[in-house]
């Protein structure tokens, strides 16, 4: 989109004061929102090469709903829980448990004792955020309580808000138009860590949609991902449609599936970008995992049996990115067009043209002609529904393919671009 970024308070909804610290010099003991830790630089992520997140870690949040109900217990589960989360969702100012109104909200002393010490309002600050030229849309860099970081986007469109979270630090998928691929699998993060994003996300703009589209494959932590959409549909919580939330997947095909058995009402999204296999592996080395015969299966069988649940038309996105060159040629798009047309209304086809990132790969953004044709190609010679997306948030590196933590514009904490490794 061209020009510089700008930092602000957004959405007419500002964060506390501390929140944006880490866009001046790095977080300290007490900034951002969430749990406190010391203070750490850039130069120090650099210094850990093939870090892992550890599989338990020191603190563990309140928005960890099986852990919190292991500790409190059926009843006062059932009957106070949702006021406390309700409670931190709807006041950004409320940043520790030991400051939610427990009288107010009739929590049990006992209840209140056990949460108070066993638990955190939040686990994750909000390291560094940057709000694109143009207003529309917000990056996050989140920073976990083990010092990985993830990014958080948040785009306005007219009327609604969506928030694109992240589901692992890093991804094994190896996309090469991705710079997320390209810090290869870190750890996943836990249900709590995504639904911490999520409130955050809220603050800048009220949510109406909320994607799986940020860092890592969804579907490579399907138990963290599965929780956080249970509390998104919960109405006494976030109380979002199934309709209003999309999991991505580069074509996980076992978990597609078990997407399909379990969670119908959701909106599925495939990252395909080729009509065969040769071309597909080149673009996205893993999918030799799944040939692209098992998954157009899976596919076939989410449209037909998530229409019949819910009487929708299009319940599945084909995500393409357009690569110069690579995928954007009319026979490419005549090729796509017979893979895609025995869909039917079952699904809609969302051409992304590729955004310049930092990946080894000499990718370039195709031609404006190039995606005029491939998307006349695909309407009219094969009556797939189309759409070219709407890039948003390019001068802040949040558009599509190009989160891998580059903090602020040349600018940020320390400069220089983060990896996605711990700060230690």
């Amino acid at each position: 989109f061209g020009g510089r970024s700008r930092r602000r308070s957004v959405g007419g909804r500002p964060f506390p004061p501390q929140c944006a610290r880490g866009a001046q010099g790095g977080a300290r003991k007490g900034s951002g929102v969430g749990a406190s830790r010391p203070a750490t630089t850039r130069k120090a992520a650099m210094a850990a090469p093939g870090a892992r997140r550890a599989k338990v870690l020191p603190l563990t949040s309140v928005w960890e709903e099986d852990k919190v109900h292991e500790a409190v217990g059926n009843t006062h589960f059932a009957k106070h829980m949702f006021k406390v989360w309700r409670h931190l969702i709807r006041n950004a100012d409320c940043q520790r448990l030991e400051d939610v109104p427990w009288r107010e909200l009739s929590v049990p002393k006992p209840m209140e004792r056990i949460l108070c010490d066993g638990f955190h309002a939040y686990t994750c600050t909000i390291f560094h955020m940057d709000e694109s030229v143009r207003g529309d849309t917000t990056k996050m860099v989140v920073r976990l309580q083990d010092g990985f970081d993830v990014e958080t986007v948040v785009m306005r469109h007219r009327g609604r808000s969506t928030a694109c979270v992240s589901s692992q630090v890093g991804c094994k998928m190896g996309c090469k138009f991705c710079a997320t691929g390209t810090l290869g699998i870190i750890g996943n993060l836990t249900a709590g860590e995504i639904i911490e994003q999520i409130v955050f996300a809220n603050r800048v703009a009220q949510l109406r949609n909320v994607v799986y589209m940020g860092m890592g494959e969804p579907l490579n932590n399907m138990s963290s991902v599965q929780a956080s959409i249970n509390a998104l549909l919960d109405q006494r919580r976030f109380s979002l449609k199934g309709s209003h939330i999309t999991v991505s997947t580069v074509g996980v095909v076992p978990r597609i599936r078990q997407l399909t058995r379990e969670m119908p009402d959701v909106r599925l999204a495939v990252s395909l970008h080729a009509p065969n296999q040769r071309l597909r592996e080149d673009i996205v080395p893993t999918a030799g995992a799944y040939p692209l015969p098992d998954l157009m299966d899976a596919i076939f069988e989410h449209s037909r049996d998530t229409r019949r649940t819910k009487g929708d038309l299009r319940t599945i996105m084909i995500e393409y990115i357009l690569i110069r060159d690579v995928n954007d040629m009319p026979e490419v798009a005549r090729e796509l067009g017979e893979l895609l047309q025995p869909l039917g209304q079952g699904a809609y086809l969302n051409l992304i043209p590729y955004n310049p990132t930092d990946v080894p790969e000499d990718y370039r953004p195709p031609l404006p002609e190039a995606v005029t044709e491939f998307h006349r190609i695909m309407v009219h010679d094969y009556g797939v529904y189309t759409k070219i997306r709407k890039e948003m948030g390019q001068d802040i590196d949040g558009a599509c393919g190009q989160l891998a933590l580059k903090a602020g514009g040349g600018g940020g904490a320390g400069g220089g671009a983060a990896t996605g490794r711990p700060r230690s």
